[in-house]
């Protein structure tokens, strides 16, 4: 806990030194705020509405790591730029206490309420950008929301259940057993297995679980099935293809149920941006989603 008050405070007293306009926000959700840094697009004025990005992590993200995957080359690209926390994410995770939910549609709307109240969003032009996990949290979020004109999937996650099996299909054994032999398993399993011990810890976590076995589970609730043909904005859904948690079926499920226009875009090895979340090239990542968000908005600043 104190390494993290330590990374955040360290942060906030670099963000002094930034050029741009910033605002460290705190957005009314239920009974109590998530936490967020809201920053002004290069030539920002606060009377003048911008096309506005905004941006969730996934499975284990800071909201701080969203500046350099989201915000800085937004503020670049003349886009204000609005980073926040989910429930199971940074200080709403380890200081309030608020554990990850799949409906992300319910604090993200909170973060939509938040920025429609101001002068310097364009209310018909905000784009919401998922990394990672977000790659679920996104879409299933603005398949309920019609304010997000446009979403960014920083990778695919359709059933994140099943993206779990193609990773480890030796699991698939867990569905036929009782729960104390899932959780005896499991905890073998792990010895062995240093991203699985990692995959149920976290999940435990942030989630708010006791049990391993919970974990898939509770998986089995985030999945777009059923919900991705509800979105009604255009989509962009980009992959690496060395991506470990993406596959091209699972690409493929969610560009079928998708109705909405949507574009695909492969990063490749020669790209040097196949890995998950394109590590290793994010600036042609940057280049690929605001060209795109450009087009969706009719949007080119100089």
């Amino acid at each position: 806990m104190l390494n993290f008050e330590k990374s955040v405070a360290t942060f906030e007293k670099a963000m002094k030194l930034f050029k741009t306009y910033y605002e460290i926000v705190e957005i009314p959700y239920q009974d109590t705020y998530l936490k967020g840094y809201f920053f002004g697009s290069h030539d920002y004025d606060p009377k003048t509405p911008k096309p506005t990005l905004m941006a969730i992590g996934g499975y284990d993200s800071t909201l701080q790591e969203l500046y350099f995957c989201a915000a800085a080359p937004a503020i670049d690209r003349g886009y204000n730029c609005l980073i926040f926390e989910l429930p199971g994410q940074g200080q709403a995770l380890r200081t309030q206490n608020l554990i990850m939910r799949h409906d992300t549609e319910v604090p993200v709307g909170a973060a939509v309420d938040f920025i429609s109240k101001r002068a310097d969003v364009d209310k018909d032009a905000v784009a919401l950008f998922g990394m990672s996990l977000g790659g679920y949290f996104a879409p299933r979020a603005a398949a309920f929301d019609e304010r997000i004109k446009a979403v960014v999937t920083f990778n695919v996650f359709y059933d994140t259940y099943e993206s779990t099996l193609n990773q480890n299909p030796q699991l698939k054994v867990l569905e036929t057993l009782p729960n104390e032999k899932k959780e005896a398993l499991l905890t073998m399993a792990e010895e062995k297995n240093p991203s699985l011990r990692w995959l149920l810890n976290n999940g435990i976590w942030v989630m708010g679980l006791k049990h391993r076995y919970e974990v898939f589970d509770e998986m089995k609730k985030y999945t777009l099935r059923g919900v991705a043909d509800k979105i009604k904005c255009p989509v962009l859904l980009t992959i690496g293809e060395a991506d470990h948690f993406v596959s091209e079926d699972q690409l493929q499920q969610l560009t079928d149920s998708i109705q909405s226009p949507k574009t695909v875009y492969r990063f490749t090895r020669e790209d040097g941006a196949e890995e998950h979340c394109q590590e290793g090239n994010h600036e042609l990542f940057h280049q690929v989603m605001f060209d795109w968000m450009d087009d969706q908005f009719k949007y080119y600043p100089e």
